[in-house]
């Protein structure tokens, strides 16, 4: 849902004009907000936040991205597509996936704290240097409850790199005490805005050159209460007087007139009152200029000339805006001009308009200035203007003929505001207006609003004779219906709109692709949902939907994979994931698709493919927040390393997936955790803890689907194989491989009977035994599970020899298992023996970070890889041990700057101290495949994010130290001792004894002095 079309003027910071007084206080109090997450400048229309910040961030040296809001921007994808646009104009690299991301994903209100998520990582992985961002107007879209709700979470979780400043005429709808308590915001309020009297004197004497006297700074600034716009409509009238009248004697009310009578009236009237002043100064056809200027939001020459009959306005836009007529110019590039009118002012030229032209002309010019935005494909606007113009039948032709546009493009508000002032009578014989506003619904989340208006639709476009609108109405209650689990009536309501458009290809893509999700995961028919997959992804190229077509080809491969046809699923699944010339931006469910080609791949044990797919489905994971893509992943590998025997790190990573399933709401249950960890064991000699993984993922499953039940019952087989429950083991098999067979699950099959030929081989009874290893043989043959077969081959080395000898497949067999690996086979009956335990040492670390600061400074995260390349910063590493030295394990960025920059000027620290803290992140994930935030960011500093375990030396010593003491107290000297010597090996010399700064010394004497 990616807007297509972005208005560059938006992303332009305001001008600051000549006559702009600087205002030290105000600016040194939004430079001590720098540090904090965002920045709240909240005040009516007209007290100066735009100039006050323009001049902030202009002065600051560091770069900002100033986004200019308007009511078009109510949609979150609008919201967020220009905040990315912004960062792009300064770090060309940033955004794709957030841009990914949002083209993506339907729904994308739902996925709100994901899409922060996305944009945030990208945040910390790309900038390095404290950047601003400006959300100017914030009001105008304050009414929407998911930028609310993404605003409020990037103010929680903001990287110390980005700070955010905020204007709106009102306290935004954020948590903003809340915020503001927990000091993550600054305020500067309508009260901070206000001039004081040696302002007034100042803005009138050196930026307005009138010069006023006390008596009247003192008048000006009691009656106006320093209010900006006030003082700038005086300096207007004051410069039409002369300078007698300036400077008379005060009217016997103790006023000056006219200007101090206006002065004891409201800020509107007052307002009101010097804006007829200064439009009664223009010459009439300039006031009517700018009363039909005021119908546009953003002012465009080429609208004037073509919608307004202003022809040959720019040079007059140009003289205005130079006298400062309320109207600024905020764009210029070749010829391409914007020019902006101050919103007071706007707000009254529209009634002034009104009151000359009478409302029948606003409206007539509003739908000059529709029908011109109908012309160049600015459909939100069109719409906004046509609804201006009370022109109702234009606003529901539009939305039927280019509704599907403004949904793609993310205006969901646009369809929504429009679609509510359209009367039933209205909408009559327009059930496309229907379709559009049910599309929004069902994309939000509101499927019985979006059911009840694709049925309506349905009932006026059949009425009408309209097939084409009744198919699309169909496919959207086809799409309820499969959502809610009633695959029969989904597929009736898909068929009967295929039926109805045989050449509508996007439709019959998408009808298509429901077809096949029925099949699949609720009817469980593999062949058909193959079959209309087919036909969805033919009418997806057809249509040229790559988003679609993607889809389609990962859905492919699920069938294959979930029979056994490993080498056909990954035909599928890697045209999913193939670079696209015009895809830049990576994908959300490539995550999933490299990840499945990982597992399919280690399953064939092309282990070094399957872990480079870990590599990048993980990337992806991470990139989009997937959260149980993520855990799944990280089982994946903990699979990987069980299958090259590195048993310890596979126990690390199914450990690691376990916390990671927590984290996204999930049980281990709810996956594959339990079975794949129960194998693991049992390939470990470690029989009980195999069964007891085993038998809680039995329960699980015990209904669940057949390709589950079949392998829970395989791994419970197995496993009563090692025990030597032969009886138990053979039952459980020939369950796993009946269920497998009538499934068409052909690698559960082939396991389940080569599992069942070694049981029997080892019972004595031959003959069983090689007719089940006969038909594992074929199926691996077919779907090449060599692999898998191998590896059974190795511990059951006498059945193979037998198979061969008995030409069973010879060839094939003799491929896995060569002529040199293979023993005589045993012709007398072998008995079952207990499966002998294989002595392994497992050692698995208790912690995610060691750092030792006692003696030469060590950090790692596996003593097995640790990086010291890694830390080739140095301020970077001691930065690190200051923060894990500190009692909580936090330390604030004052006192980081203090110590490690003490000497270093203002500028020299905003360049180099964040790209600092971001090489102390990077250093602490170099190497690993799971990256952890291990540095957070809150309320002013920096700590050790408490979410993970540590080993720290220092803090073990002095525990040590501590518990020999006591031992000592209690009279246990021996345990004192050996306390004693623990915390003596611990000490491999003094803290920190090669880092030469002043903190050390105190601390290396504290722990010297233990």
């Amino acid at each position: 849902m990616l807007p297509q079309f972005y208005l560059k003027t938006k992303l332009l910071p305001p001008r600051l004009g000549r006559r702009v007084l600087a205002r030290p206080r105000l600016l040194d109090r939004l430079r001590s907000f720098l540090d904090r997450p965002a920045t709240i400048v909240s005040a009516n229309a007209g007290c100066g936040k735009t100039t006050l910040v323009t001049h902030f961030v202009r002065s600051s040296n560091l770069p900002f991205v100033w986004y200019q809001i308007d009511p078009a921007d109510l949609d979150l994808a609008v919201f967020f597509g220009y905040l990315v646009s912004g960062l792009r104009s300064l770090y060309p690299e940033f955004g794709q996936v957030a841009l990914g991301f949002i083209s993506e994903t339907e729904g994308l209100a739902s996925k709100t704290d994901q899409l922060v998520d996305i944009f945030l990582n990208e945040v910390s992985q790309q900038l390095e240097q404290k950047t601003i961002i400006v959300l100017d107007d914030y009001h105008q879209v304050d009414s929407s409850q998911p930028i609310a709700a993404a605003v409020d979470r990037m103010l929680q979780y903001l990287p110390d790199v980005l700070h955010i400043v905020i204007t709106s005429r009102s306290m935004p709808n954020l948590s903003v005490t809340r915020l503001r308590s927990k000091g993550l915001v600054g305020v500067v309020d309508r009260r901070d805005l206000l001039f004081t009297e040696d302002e007034v004197r100042q803005l009138f004497a050196e930026t307005f050159g009138l010069p006023l006297s006390p008596e009247q700074v003192n008048q000006f600034h009691e009656k106006t209460e320093g209010w900006v716009t006030a003082l700038q409509l005086i300096q207007q009238s004051l410069e039409r007087l002369s300078e007698p009248e300036r400077s008379g004697p005060p009217s016997s009310d103790g006023g000056r007139d006219p200007i101090s009578a206006a002065l004891h009236h409201s800020e509107i009237d007052i307002f009101d009152y010097f804006a007829e002043e200064v439009l009664e100064f223009e010459q009439p056809e300039t006031r009517l200029m700018l009363g039909r200027l005021s119908l546009l939001e953003r002012i465009d020459p080429a609208i004037c000339d073509a919608a307004l009959g202003l022809s040959g306005c720019a040079e007059q836009l140009r003289a205005l805006a130079r006298r400062n007529v309320f109207i600024s110019h905020t764009y210029i590039s070749g010829a391409e001009e914007e020019y902006r009118l101050h919103p007071l002012f706007r707000s009254f030229l529209a009634r002034w308009l009104a009151s000359k032209i009478g409302a029948d002309e606003v409206r007539r010019l509003h739908g000059e200035c529709a029908a011109y935005f109908v012309r160049t494909t600015r459909w939100d606007f069109a719409v906004h203007h046509y609804t201006e113009a009370s022109a109702a039948g234009e606003v529901a032709d539009l939305i039927a003929e280019h509704g599907s546009e403004l949904v793609r493009s993310g205006r969901f508000e646009t369809v929504k505001r429009a679609f509510e002032r359209l009367s039933q009578d209205t909408l009559a014989g327009r059930p496309r207006s229907l379709i559009t506003r049910a599309d929004v619904a069902l994309i939000e989340g509101d499927t019985a609003r979006a059911l009840d208006l694709y049925t309506r639709a349905c009932q006026m476009a059949r009425a009408a004779g309209k097939t084409e609108a009744e198919a699309e109405a169909l496919r959207g209650q086809a799409y309820i219906a499969r959502y809610r689990g009633d695959a029969g009536h989904a597929i009736q309501l898909a068929t009967s709109a295929l039926n109805l458009a045989p050449d509508l290809h996007s439709l019959r893509a998408r009808c298509f692709n429901i077809l096949g999700l029925c099949y699949f995961t609720s009817l469980h028919d593999g062949e058909r949902a193959i079959e209309n997959w087919r036909k969805a992804l033919e009418e997806a190229r057809l249509a040229d939907d790559d988003r679609l077509s993607r889809i389609v080809l990962h859905n492919l491969g699920l069938p294959y994979s979930t029979e056994g046809d490993f080498n056909e699923a990954l035909r599928w699944l890697s045209q999913m994931i193939e670079p696209r010339a015009d895809a830049q931006s990576p994908f959300p469910q490539e995550a999933i698709a490299h990840l499945n080609i990982a597992r399919l791949k280690t399953v064939q044990g092309r282990l070094e493919e399957a872990e480079s797919h870990l590599s990048r489905a993980l990337d992806r994971c991470q990139l989009f927040n997937l959260k149980a893509a993520t855990a799944e992943t990280i089982e994946a590998y903990g699979n990987l390393y069980r299958e090259r025997g590195e048993y310890g790190k596979a126990l690390e990573f199914y450990d690691e997936a376990a916390r990671a399933y927590r984290d996204a709401g999930l049980q281990p249950t709810d996956r594959e955790l339990l079975d794949e960890r129960a194998t693991l064991y049992l390939r470990m000699g470690e029989i009980e803890m195999a069964e007891r993984e085993a038998e809680e993922y039995f329960r699980a499953r015990s209904e669940g689907t057949p390709s589950e039940r079949s392998t829970a019952l395989i791994t419970r087989g197995r496993i009563e194989m090692a025990a030597s429950r032969a009886a138990s083991a053979e039952r459980l098999l020939a369950e796993a491989a009946e269920i497998s067979r009538a499934g068409n699950l052909h690698y559960n099959e082939t396991r389940a009977e080569a599992s069942l030929a070694r049981l029997l081989w080892e019972t004595g009874r031959s003959k069983e035994a090689l007719d089940r290893l006969g038909r594992a043989t074929e199926l691996s043959r077919r779907y090449d599970y060599s692999y898998w077969l191998a590896g059974e081959a190795a511990v059951s080395e006498p059945l193979f020899s037998a198979a061969i000898d008995a030409r069973l497949a010879p060839d094939y067999l003799s491929q896995i298992f060569p002529q040199g690996t293979r023993r005589p086979a045993a012709s007398e009956r072998a008995t079952a023996r207990p499966a002998v335990p294989v002595e392994l040492i497992i050692e698995r670390t208790s912690y995610d970070l060691a750092i030792n600061m006692l003696g030469p400074v060590e950090v790692y995260r596996d003593p097995t890889t640790a990086l010291k390349e890694a830390w080739r910063l140095s301020k970077s590493l001691h930065m690190l041990c200051y923060i894990a030295s500190r009692r909580n394990r936090r330390a604030t960025k004052d006192a980081l700057v203090d110590l490690f920059w003490g000497d270093a000027d203002a500028d020299a620290i905003a360049k180099n101290f964040h790209p600092t803290v971001s090489y102390m992140r990077k250093a602490l994930n170099a190497g690993q495949v799971v990256k952890k935030d291990f540095i957070l960011y809150r309320e002013g500093a920096y700590s050790l994010n408490p979410q993970y375990q540590y080993q720290i030396d220092t803090e073990e010593f002095e525990r040590l130290i501590g518990d020999a003491r006591e031992a000592r107290r209690n009279g246990d000297e021996e345990g004192a001792a050996q306390l004693l010597g623990e915390a003596i090996k611990l000490y491999r010399g003094d803290f920190l004894e090669e880092v030469y700064y002043n903190w050390v010394d105190e601390v290396q004497s504290y722990y010297s002095d233990l």
